[in-house]
Parts: C-alpha cells; structure tokens; sequence
C-alpha cells in the first residue's frame, strides 16, 4: 500500500516468461493498457463479458465479432518486443500508476495485447498471480517517495521560560507537533 499523496517516480510491470511457440519469428510485441470502459470482476470475465453478464462495449474488432475488451481499453502505455528466452520481461508504466494514485476510482486493471500483424499460432505465456512458485509470478515495483510536507512542524518551549537566564544543567521541556 501507497501511502497517501505518495510521488511515484517509476512503475515496472515484471512478468516471467515461462514458455513460447517454436516458430521461426524470434520476436513479439506485447502492449499494456488500462481498462477503461468497464470495471471487470477478474475471475468472471470473457473474451464476451466483463463480469460474467455485462458485454464488452460493442466495437468491430477482432474474431469473430469477440469485442475482447478493445473498445474499453486504452492507448497503450508501454509496449515492448519479447524474445523466446524464459525469465522476467518488463514494462514501464509509471504513468499509469500516477494516474491509478490521483484517483483510485480509475484502477479497473490492465490487459496485455499482443501483437496484431503476428500470424496466428505465435504465442509468449507468463506466469500467473497463482502460479505454484512465488518467484514466478507477476509483480509490480513502485520506486516512489513520500509527498513533500510544506507545513513546518512547530515547537513550544515551556522550559526554560523564553527570555529566561540559564547557568549550569537545567531541564529543558518542549512540545512539538506537525500536520503529518
């Protein structure tokens, strides 16, 4: 968790690449978007509904008239090349995040497109969030910092009396407080 008024400074998505398709073509575009239309329940959604009942915003996408979400999604935010070599590959979407922390009402998910000119057949699979070993699965690393305090805190000395003489050892008491 973020804290409040937190400055996010970068956002990587890391997902591990754990298999790929044995053709030829050694390359592959991946895509991240913000879902943007519809407010999907994850574990209920399909190619033809966000939540198991609400269709996808009807477009003329993709096959067989399946919407898949492309008319409730985003322009892309980053979008990389995936080789065929198995380990973690990396998006940058701090401004996604930055987004998804002004106002947290946005954060619907993200989706990943693939690349539309590959002939069928091509494929990169990742790990999931409920893959058997921990080190697999997805993560995002946030490199953020805590917002500025422009609010000084302030001090009330009470000993000794301001304007006050002071010899020797004497006990000093203060009270202080600030707005974070």
């Amino acid at each position: 968790v973020l804290p409040a008024g937190a400055i996010i400074h970068e956002a990587k998505l890391h997902l591990r690449l754990i298999a790929s398709d044995s053709k030829a073509d050694s390359a592959y575009t991946i895509a991240v978007h913000k879902v943007v239309g519809r407010n999907p329940v994850i574990n209920r959604a399909t190619g033809y509904t966000s939540d198991g009942t609400t269709s996808w915003t009807a477009n003329t996408c993709c096959h067989k008239n399946v919407p898949l979400a492309q008319a409730d999604l985003s322009p892309a935010y980053d979008t990389q090349t995936v080789d065929k070599n198995p380990g973690f590959k990396t998006w940058t979407i701090t401004s996604l995040v930055q987004e998804w922390i002004a106002n947290p009402t946005t954060n619907r998910g993200l989706v990943l497109t693939s690349d539309s000119l590959v002939l069928r057949d091509r494929y990169r699979y990742f790990g999931s969030t409920e893959h058997a070993d921990p080190a697999v699965r997805p993560f995002l690393a946030i490199k953020y910092s805590a917002s500025i305090d422009v609010t000084p805190p302030s001090v009330l000395m009470s000993n000794p009396v301001d304007g006050g003489v002071v010899n020797g050892t004497v006990a000093v008491k203060a009270d202080a407080t600030d707005n974070v």
